[in-house]
């Protein structure tokens, strides 16, 4: 490409140092010049159908003090951008040729042309002199981000299980998430035969082998359950609510029949497990305790209402001690405090707390519910809808295979220093989605954004139509939408999506097939990633002081996060947590930051986190999986 020499504008002069300043090289800079910023950071828009013309980043080159004689440099670009002399990107070239002199800095335009692979500068800007070269980073950040195949290298990743399982046995796929293999593990089946409907829990544990264990009599369920949800308490013991005692087959007088069918036998309990119990022995699961919500009083207002199967439970801390749980279900969310001590466990509030939309969240045209990030000892907290049967829609009992989905989503807030009564109606969004969706995940990221991705436009559990494959991001701070990249793969009911150590999105499973891709979130090319480092092992004892070593480039306020690990299922994972923690202390010669753990366990459940430095672009580093507890008895 020709070369472009126009005479650079003049830039005013900043004011000298106090004390005189040296002049020619310095090993920072070989070329003589200053160039600043270095890095650059550009971005590029991947997502719009129209995306607006490309802008560029202005380059500073300025002369040392004292210099006498004008310096020549050539600014050159290597691959993915170009530079150039003018604001409008006209002259954009791959070299261009200034004069610099001391009161004469000049100005180089630089514009992105495509990102390149994360976690790395897309681009370098060299700067050349007769005195030597000087090379500054460019960082090319595609605002959507990337899917891409989820195997090493970004191979692909094949999940289908070797050799063939019996349709009778059920099968795990155990993924190594720091090595992207599979290996088959069987769930041993004490069902019946094509009934996937047993009063069983199962354990699984890491081994030389994992495998599945069925629990003694005294630790199974005391009824039939059929996709009940399952709770860490702060206590560590687990929360089972919910369940049919007949499976949803979504056909007309098959297991929907009034009065014996899916919906009419939805057991309006819950049971406590604890598993030190089975430990130790003794009866691990406790007697079911009944009305889990207030039925009577919901269907004299609602005569066809019935609790739904897979609630949304989240536990969500009340001062240094309390619990306070929030379950949503259909288009209703009812509050309880948890009082371990207290038979029955649950003290239920008052009534119910009603969504904007008169659409169900739940299955089988269910959404997505997400705990939004908080900081640890704040008592606002907010609950997170996305998704859903369409708002207009009324009997969510429906099972047609073309029933609309919603754009809508709705945000609760929950003010746990007030009392329960006090917690309003939920609203919507200032904006809704870009596309209706059911059947979709939404998976927090390790910025604490959610990324909303897969779904249905139409239909109900296996009988969705139209698959969604425009994800979207939801920024948690301005809560607003924003369009991000498409994913590559068709991926509706039985899909889903887990947050990864390294930052990425595995996203897998549905009417994708056995192919498995993650999500690279638009941060992975922000800039360099900071790194977190601990004497030994790290593990946070509630309301415990610890210390670690952070560093980074832009790391003048770092900030430190756990998150919990994922469990997805159906679209649901209400297990995920983001909590920002205390920092106490920071010395930025050493790296060295002080924070303190939760006091409340409540804030964070008793289990393995993530645990995330952030740096001041919001660049998370690769987590570290850590244990929250209470610490050795």
């Amino acid at each position: 490409m020709p070369e472009a020499q126009v005479k650079p504008r003049t830039i005013p002069r900043p004011r000298r140092p106090l004390f005189a300043a040296t002049t020619g090289t310095s090993p920072g800079h070989p070329s003589g010049l200053t160039v600043a910023p270095d890095p650059l950071r550009l971005t590029i828009d991947n997502v719009s159908e129209h995306p607006a013309p490309r802008r560029g980043v202005r380059l500073t080159l300025r002369a040392p003090y004292g210099a006498t004689e004008p310096i020549e440099a050539t600014v050159s670009s290597t691959r993915r951008c170009t530079v150039g002399l003018r604001e409008d990107l006209s002259d954009q070239a791959r070299a261009v040729v200034v004069t610099v002199r001391e009161a004469e800095p000049a100005e180089v335009w630089v514009a992105p042309c495509e990102a390149g692979p994360p976690n790395e500068p897309g681009a370098h800007i060299d700067v050349g002199t007769d005195q030597g070269t000087t090379r500054a980073e460019v960082w090319i950040e595609p605002i959507g981000g990337q899917w891409l195949p989820a195997g090493f290298h970004n191979r692909k990743l094949d999940l289908v299980p070797r050799p063939p399982v019996p349709a009778t046995h059920p099968e795990t796929l155990p993924l190594d998430i720091t090595s992207p293999t599979v290996n088959d593990v069987v769930m041993p089946s004490a069902m019946p035969p094509n009934l996937n409907l047993f009063p069983g829990v199962h354990l699984h544990g890491p081994a030389k082998r994992p495998q599945w264990k069925m629990l003694k009599p005294e630790g199974r369920t005391s009824v039939r359950r059929w996709y009940p949800s399952v709770t860490t308490l702060p206590d560590g013991r687990m929360l089972i609510t919910s369940g049919s005692r007949n499976v949803f087959l979504g056909r007309p007088g098959i297991g929907n029949d009034p009065g014996a069918g899916y919906w009419d036998l939805i057991n309006n309990d819950y049971e406590i497990y604890d598993p030190e119990k089975n430990v130790r022995g003794g009866r691990a699961m406790g007697r079911p305790y009944p009305d889990l919500i207030d039925d009577a009083a919901l269907r004299k207002k609602l005569p066809r209402a019935r609790l739904a199967t897979y609630p949304a439970v989240f536990v969500l801390p009340k001062g240094d001690r309390e619990t306070v749980l929030a379950l949503v279900e259909m288009n209703r969310t009812w509050l309880y405090e948890y009082l371990p001590d207290r038979k029955p466990p649950l003290k239920r509030a008052p009534g119910w707390r009603t969504m904007a939309g008169r659409g169900s969240r739940s299955y089988p045209t269910a959404g997505s519910a997400v705990l939004l990030p908080f900081t640890d000892g704040d008592a606002a907290m907010r609950l997170f809808v996305v998704g859903g049967q369409h708002e207009s829609r009324t009997e969510h009992r429906a099972t047609e295979r073309f029933g609309d989905g919603t754009a809508t989503a709705e945000i609760l807030r929950i003010d746990t220093a007030e009392s329960l009564t006090k917690v309003g109606n939920w609203h919507y969004t200032k904006r809704p989605l870009r596309r209706p969706r059911l059947l979709c995940d939404a998976t927090l990221l390790a910025d604490g954004n959610v990324l909303i991705s897969g779904g249905a436009e139409q239909g109900r559990c296996s009988r969705g139509n139209k698959g969604v494959y425009e994800a979207e991001l939801f920024d948690t701070e301005s809560e607003e939408f924003q369009p991000v990249a498409s994913g590559t793969t068709d991926r509706r009911f039985h899909s889903t999506a887990l947050l990864q150590p390294d930052g990425t999105v595995l996203k897998a499973g549905s009417t994708g097939g056995f192919e498995a891709e993650r999500y690279f979130p638009a941060y992975l090319w922000r800039g360099p990633r900071p790194t977190v480092f601990s004497d030994g092992r790290l593990a946070l004892t509630y309301d415990g002081e610890f210390t670690v070593t952070a560093k980074g480039a832009n790391l003048s306020r770092p900030r430190l996060a756990i998150v919990r690990l994922g469990s997805p299922a159906h679209g649901s994972d209400t297990g995920q947590r983001f909590i920002w923690l205390q920092v106490t202390g920071y010395d930025e010669r050493t790296g060295r930051v002080r924070a303190k753990a939760p006091k409340n366990p409540a804030a964070a459940p008793p289990g393995d986190y993530y645990f995330i430095v952030a740096d001041d672009l919001k660049v998370p580093s690769e987590a570290r999986i850590v244990r929250v507890g209470p610490g050795p008895k």
